[in-house]
């Protein structure tokens, strides 16, 4: 079951972006950042559910802006699945969606809610995915995943999975998370990488995931005591796709 629970923001079938991100929580983000910036990473498949990856090459990695759809750089990962894309920023933070179509499996888009203000050198130790990182699934592996949670895929309606990042990218353990309008079920990873009876995110994985989402918008709530964590928006459709979202936490100051 780790295929999935690695994956940050898992979507089974069904895209999901972005519509807007609600609420004043926010990193730290530079004013004025590199023209251009690179996002460096590979592209794999999961071998297991501990977090065992096999890279995958020849697949499509591309940038476009969030709001307006507009491309901004698209290349293919190598024999290894590595890949490099130089995104023009003209000086400011930009905010983007990278996707990844692959031959013969579900396309991934990775979102990060935070603008990006700085190069990103992956790939990253994919035991808690980071952007730059490129998970990929087949139906088989999406069928595994809605199996071992004890759910049936629907493949009419869409899946994702939440994880939390701290402004420093260190995953947040103890996050709880709500979806309106209800999905099928909601999910935390436990240490063996397959659902555990949680109720918040656990390490080592930090990922929970929403199976059967109703098509059309979502709303996500991510709670934790001692942090602030912006609601966030998203509109899932129906489709073979998955998406994978960093959200990121901001530590509340002590009074």
């Amino acid at each position: 079951m780790r295929g999935l629970a690695v994956a940050c923001l898992l979507g089974g079938c069904g895209r999901i972006a972005f519509d807007s991100i609600q609420g004043s929580a926010a990193c730290s983000i530079a004013v004025t950042v590199p023209d251009p910036i690179t996002v460096s990473g590979q592209t794999y498949t999961y071998a297991n559910f501990m977090g065992g990856t096999t890279p995958l090459g020849s697949v499509q990695v591309s940038a476009h802006v969030r709001d307006s759809g507009a491309m901004l750089a698209s290349t293919t990962s190598d024999a290894n699945g590595l890949y490099a894309l130089s995104i023009a920023t003209h000086g400011v933070p930009v905010t983007v969606d990278l996707d990844y179509i692959p031959g013969g499996y579900l396309t991934t888009a990775l979102v990060d809610d935070q603008p990006l203000d700085r190069d990103i050198v992956g790939p990253n130790n994919m035991m808690n995915l980071e952007l730059g990182d490129g998970p990929i699934w087949g139906d088989g592996q999406m069928s595994s995943v809605y199996g071992a949670a004890g759910v049936t895929w629907n493949k009419n309606a869409g899946s994702f999975g939440v994880i939390v990042h701290d402004c420093s990218e260190q995953v947040v353990d103890g996050v709880a998370v709500a979806i309106d309008p209800p999905p099928g079920a909601i999910a935390f990873s436990g240490a063996n990488g397959f659902v555990s009876g949680a109720t918040t995110t656990q390490p080592p994985f930090e990922i929970a995931t929403v199976f059967n989402a109703v098509p059309g918008v979502n709303h996500i709530t991510a709670t934790k005591a001692g942090f602030t964590i912006a609601p966030i928006d998203i509109t899932v459709a129906a489709g073979e796709s998955q998406t994978s979202v960093i959200v990121h936490a901001v530590a509340t100051p002590e009074r």
